[in-house]
C-alpha cells in the first residue's frame, strides 16, 4: 500500500476513497452531520498518528473502528450531558423534521429503529463493503455473531420500511 511507504499523495487518496463511506457510517451512530465530519476529520488524523510503515491492520478497518470509538465517546459525553443539563440539550437535540420525508430520510429513520448492533453491522456490511469477517474484527465479535446480526437487521429493515409505506 502507498500509504505504508511514505508516499505523500497516499494520504489524500486514502481519504478521498473513504471519507463518504465514514461519513455515512458516523452518521448512522450518531444523527448529527456536523459531529459525523468532525468524527471523520478525526479519524483521520489519528490515522496520521500512527506509523504508516507499522500498520499491521488494514487502513480501511482501522478507519471504521476508530470512527466507531470516537462516535461511541461522543455519545457517552452526550448522555452525560443530557443528565446534567437536559433543559440546555432538549433544543440541541430536537430537529425541524417538516415536510415530507426523501427516501433517505425514510430509510435514516428505519436505520436508526435498529438496535445499534444491527445498524452498526448493517452499516458496515450494505455501505461499507465490509467482509463478516472484517466487520467482525472491527466489532470484536465472533464472525457468527455478525451473520447473525445482519440477517436480523435486514428483517427489521425490510419489515420498518414496509410499514413506512403503509404510512405515505
Amino acid at each position: 500500500m502507498r500509504y505504508q511507504h511514505d508516499d505523500p499523495l497516499a494520504f489524500g487518496l486514502l481519504y478521498d476513497r473513504y471519507a463518504s463511506g465514514l461519513f455515512f457510517f458516523a452518521h448512522s451512530l450518531i444523527e448529527d452531520s456536523a459531529l459525523a465530519e468532525d468524527l471523520v476529520q478525526e479519524s483521520f488524523l489519528r490515522l496520521l498518528d500512527r506509523d504508516p510503515a507499522g500498520l499491521q491492520e488494514f487502513v480501511r478497518g482501522l478507519l471504521y473502528t476508530i470512527l466507531r470509538n470516537l462516535a461511541y465517546d461522543e455519545a457517552r459525553k452526550r448522555r452525560l450531558r443530557l443528565k446534567s443539563y437536559p433543559s440546555i440539550l432538549a433544543s440541541e437535540i430536537s430537529t425541524d423534521r417538516t415536510g415530507s420525508p426523501d427516501h433517505l430520510e425514510e430509510l435514516s429513520r428505519a436505520l436508526h429503529a435498529l438496535p445499534h448492533e444491527q445498524r452498526e453491522t448493517i452499516i458496515l456490511k450494505s455501505y461499507g463493503g465490509f467482509t463478516f469477517s472484517e466487520i467482525a474484527q472491527i466489532l470484536g465479535v465472533p464472525e457468527a455473531t455478525v451473520k447473525s446480526r445482519y440477517r436480523y437487521a435486514l428483517e427489521k429493515l425490510a419489515q420498518l420500511l414496509q410499514e413506512d409505506q403503509g404510512d405515505l
